[in-house]
């Protein structure tokens, strides 16, 4: 098959969505197929080639973003990826589209099947059907193509129980709607018992207990709550170190906040972690803590689980479908109906829970044992890239075939 992959940002930009674009190009190659990916030129204010040949990928990025102030618009250069797909078609005929991100990467899938009768698949990763945005007139033009593109889709892929339910509920055909959780490279993410030769590198004491969060530092996110659960923490280990690794618009919040409960001796923000130094800081932590208020399946929290480190994490929208609590982790209950991107202000019993949670797992060296090693067994069999890679293979020859 030749296919076609749209995205936003592609590599070089490497966030969870980026990695599993990419990562999924070079499982189909390997499969025998021809993988073209588009995405855009100009993200968050920089600009990348127009065209690129990486791993055997072709990456094309299309011109089109719109930019007002700090805020970056992509409709415009989705549309132009349809009419690139369109151009390119003529030389390489695809056999499918796959969009990720139903807005604004479904304005190209929908733009071709309209002009060349291509059929595609749609995959709903998260806040682009949480969170329609604040301007009222944004959000209705939102939805309305939101629908339109799940209504139009032959396959729709949700990569949670949740998502693939929001889906639906937003036009998405019950029939043609499955979940496909996310999945991770088990050939750069496994366990390893040597901590001390990374924590080296990293310049982090050998004898501190080390408490990973590996977020975007974004309000859904819940690493402020961490925060919060890490003075209760503090009190009972003065030592533990966290580690955050992250950037995004709460950065500053968060460093204010540190140094308000004075405790910044105990943490350091890394900023931006390049994928190929993530494994590092995963297995130079103890455990890994993921207190969000919207979730997916955490691509983060996958790798983390695969190299054989404990994860508490909250039990909100995909997390509790890859966590089962006491075998593959530890879950806190946040006492949430679904995933939110407002911040309700959790009780302060739940952060006392998170906190009690994070230091009973820190203090009990045969449980993350146990846990690690039932975690990386859990991802091996149900999360790598050749499980997936036979399902979407499948997936894509059903969409093929599929008729208005």
């Amino acid at each position: 098959m030749k296919i076609a992959l749209v995205g936003i940002a592609l590599p070089p930009v490497m966030g969870g969505l980026e990695v599993h674009i990419f990562e999924l190009a070079k499982q189909l190659q390997r499969q025998g197929h021809e993988v073209h990916i588009f995405g855009v030129k100009k993200y968050r204010s920089k600009i990348n080639k127009e065209y690129e040949l990486i791993d055997g990928i072709h990456i094309h990025r299309a011109i089109g973003t719109v930019s007002f102030g700090k805020y970056e618009f992509y409709e415009l250069a989705e549309f132009v990826n349809g009419i690139n797909i369109c151009l390119k078609n003529f030389s390489e005929s695809f056999d499918i589209i796959h969009g990720h991100c139903v807005y604004p990467s479904g304005i190209a899938c929908r733009f071709v099947k309209l002009i060349t009768g291509i059929n595609y698949v749609i995959t709903s990763h998260g806040n682009e059907i949480m969170e329609f945005g604040r301007n009222k007139t944004y959000a209705a033009l939102r939805k309305y193509f939101t629908r339109n593109i799940f209504k139009n889709a032959a396959k729709i892929i949700g990569v949670s129980e949740e998502l693939k339910l929001l889906s639906i509920l937003f036009g998405g055909d019950k029939e043609r709607t499955v979940r496909f959780s996310n999945v991770v490279d088990t050939k750069r993410f496994f366990p390893t018992i040597d901590k001390a030769f990374s924590r080296k590198n990293l310049n982090i004491a050998q004898n501190v207990p080390v408490v990973l969060s590996l977020r975007r530092l974004s309000r859904k996110n819940g690493v402020h709550y961490l925060i919060q659960a890490a003075v209760r923490i503090l009190q009972q280990n003065s030592s533990v170190l966290f580690l955050i690794c992250g950037d995004g618009e709460k950065k500053e919040a968060l460093f204010k906040l540190v140094k308000e409960l004075h405790i910044e001796e105990n943490f350091i923000f890394t900023g931006n972690v390049p994928n190929d130094k993530i494994y590092e800081y995963i297995i130079s932590s103890d455990i890994a803590v993921f207190p969000s208020l919207a979730e997916a399946t955490s691509i983060a929290c996958l790798e983390v689980m695969a190299c054989g480190i404990p994860v508490v994490a909250s039990d909100v929208g995909g997390l509790p479908e890859i966590i089962q609590h006491g075998e593959t982790g530890m879950l806190v209950k946040f006492h949430l109906a679904a995933s939110t991107f407002e911040d309700p202000g959790l009780d302060v019993s739940i952060i006392d829970d998170l906190a009690q949670t994070i230091f009973s797992l820190l203090a009990n060296d045969d449980l993350r044992l146990k846990i690690g090693q039932q975690a990386a067994s859990y991802v091996r069999n149900n999360h790598t890239w050749d499980i997936y890679g036979e399902k979407i293979e499948d997936l894509y020859k059903h969409a093929i075939q599929f008729h208005d």
